[in-house]
């Protein structure tokens, strides 16, 4: 077999450092309060939509989107930043699962999902415990992020949630 022969001094390649944006850090041109918030699940979405001014803060579900926002100084957070500032009320971080499941059983324990000795309820459980965590989620996040920039409008693109099976 022959070894094929490659000019690697033409290609030099000069090491990119990037620091990661974490979601709990915001960059410096982000302001402390905003008119609109603009809800997106990819850049693309903003492309002649999204009005391009200081007054509007882009609320992305999508990690990657996100970070090639913030390099280019558009006034943009994760949905996740809204998270941080939640004081966990209630039991709903540690009982979250049982409450996304508590609807299969009646109060006596049977289930009324039966149908010739199949639970329907318990089929489809697991994509109903996805569907309320992310509820919840999503939910926690946006109510954070209005109590923190004071919005008076939202605008609504294109937003779900990142978790699924």
């Amino acid at each position: 077999m022959e070894e094929i022969q490659t000019k690697t001094s033409s290609f030099k390649r000069q090491p990119i450092t990037r620091k990661c944006q974490f979601i709990g850090d915001l960059p410096k041109h982000i302001k402390k309060s905003y008119d609109r918030l603009a809800l997106i699940d990819s850049d693309e979405s903003m492309v002649g939509l999204i009005p391009e001014d200081e007054n509007t803060l882009v609320v992305c579900c999508n990690w990657l989107a996100w970070h090639r926002l913030i390099e280019n100084r558009v006034h943009a957070v994760h949905y996740e930043f809204g998270t941080y500032e939640w004081l966990h009320e209630g039991k709903l971080n540690t009982e979250l699962y049982m409450h996304a499941n508590d609807w299969i059983l009646n109060q006596d324990g049977e289930d009324p999902t039966k149908f010739h000795g199949v639970s329907i309820g318990r089929l489809f459980g697991a994509e109903m415990s996805m569907a309320v965590l992310n509820f919840y989620r999503i939910n926690i996040a946006l109510r954070g992020l209005i109590n923190r920039f004071q919005p008076k409008e939202l605008l609504f693109y294109n937003f779900k949630y990142d978790i699924n099976h």
